[in-house]
């Protein structure tokens, strides 16, 4: 069922559009990954804009998306997908579900609100201070509600924000937790497991704490896919970390997702720092552009499309940066990963403040080739290149005015 990333057709196209578009400008390469790593709520959704999008019929949707949604690792109940309430169409409105639905969705918006941009930064225990304040009150609210209303299509993935709150340290959540995994609950020591691979300063601990992973693995400990897909977003996994996983876990799926992350880390952007990078192609504006022609000057390159709405807000950030720094050597570079030329227009014309230039290509839309060819797979994702040409940057966006700032002093 898995296409090449670059050569999706039909139904897989009107597929990996919805799910780009609804799961906030993230790539598909692999389908059945990326519904696997989906909230449910948000499979939802992209259910609704495949269905809204699609000239095929409904029922050839369904099945083929509900196929695909049953194979990965339980994130939807099947009767959801059977009974047609996974789509948004089928239920009354005004029933009290979709109230609370509408509530889920509320909580979950926050919640990506004040997550970092790159989520493996949580790492970094300087990172984590500075998004704790934000995160933690959302964190709360977000695990009292799915735990009061444990019918809602969120609930199944308590156990994922329960770890990110543990990766923050709340302390309520850390102590009960510390509690029941001292009397012998699984889960407990899974999601303290989980949360020490994630955060761990030195690589002994690390290592320790993916040895552990590795058996609740082997084990299918109850709440493994959750916490396997926040270990996957945020635990920055090598691919001899991500092998060693895949090898141990015992269910099929979750094996896909740590050999996908295995492949995904061989090409990760990161290993294209600290050299030259020239970026060419055909320009939005006509004719062909490239960033050679601006050596000398700091480089801003933000990839992002206009169907992407983080990416709204990290253009708004680009121009304002730019409006600061331009006078001082400062030049950004869009490229664009739309799937089609009217909505690059439409967009660039709505907004006539992000006037820079932008890489766009009429005869391969959709994500576009510099992307593949430098690994990105999220967008937004922003690049910096210093004055001599050399890429210094490629997830500066949570901390873009001082980046830049650093590099045009230098």
């Amino acid at each position: 069922m898995s296409n090449p990333p670059n050569d999706p057709t039909g139904l897989d196209r009107a597929l990996e559009t919805g799910l780009e578009e609804i799961l906030g400008g993230t790539r598909a390469p692999d389908l059945r990954s990326a519904l696997r790593n989906a909230a449910p709520a948000r499979l939802a959704q992209a259910a609704a804009r495949v269905e809204a999008t699609t000239e095929l019929t409904r029922p050839v949707v369904r099945a083929r998306f509900g196929l695909l949604a049953l194979a990965a690792a339980g994130l939807l109940g099947v009767t959801a997908i059977l009974s047609g309430n996974f789509w948004p169409h089928t239920a009354a409105p005004e029933t009290p579900v979709l109230t609370i639905e509408q509530m889920v969705m509320d909580h979950l918006d926050a919640f990506h609100r004040v997550m970092p941009s790159e989520p493996a930064s949580l790492r970094n225990a300087a990172s984590r201070a500075l998004v704790a304040p934000a995160a933690l009150p959302v964190l709360r609210d977000l695990l009292v509600f799915l735990r009061a209303h444990p019918e809602n299509t969120l609930a199944a993935n308590v156990t994922e924000f329960a770890i990110y709150a543990l990766c923050l340290d709340e302390p309520t959540e850390l102590a009960s937790t510390q509690e029941r995994a001292a009397h012998g609950d699984a889960t407990a020591d899974l999601e303290l497991v989980t949360r020490t691979a994630i955060t761990a300063a030195d690589e002994a601990t690390r290592a320790t704490a993916l040895a552990a992973m590795a058996e609740h693995l082997r084990l299918g400990t109850e709440g493994i896919p959750q916490a396997a897909r926040c270990l996957l977003v945020a635990g920055d996994l090598s691919p001899k970390e991500a092998r060693s996983l895949a090898a141990a876990a015992t269910d099929a799926d979750l094996a896909d997702s740590f050999e996908m992350a295995a492949r995904n880390a061989e090409t990760d952007p990161r290993r294209l720092l600290g050299q030259s990078l020239v970026l060419a192609g055909p320009a939005w504006s006509g004719g062909t552009f490239t960033t050679a022609a601006w050596r000398g000057k700091v480089v801003l390159v933000v990839f992002w499309a206009s169907w992407c709405r983080p990416c709204q807000t990290a253009l708004e950030e680009v121009a304002a940066v730019r409006r600061h720094y331009a006078a001082r050597g400062l030049e950004v570079l869009g490229i664009n990963c739309d799937h089609s030329a009217n909505a690059v227009g439409d967009h660039l014309a709505a907004h006539p403040e992000w006037s820079w230039p932008q890489l766009f290509d009429d005869r391969q839309t959709g994500w576009h080739q510099l992307a593949y060819q430098c690994g990105v797979r999220r967008i937004p994702q922003i690049f910096l290149i210093d004055r001599a040409g050399i890429l210094r940057e490629v997830h500066a966006r949570d901390n873009l005015d001082g980046l830049v700032a650093a590099l045009i002093a230098e």
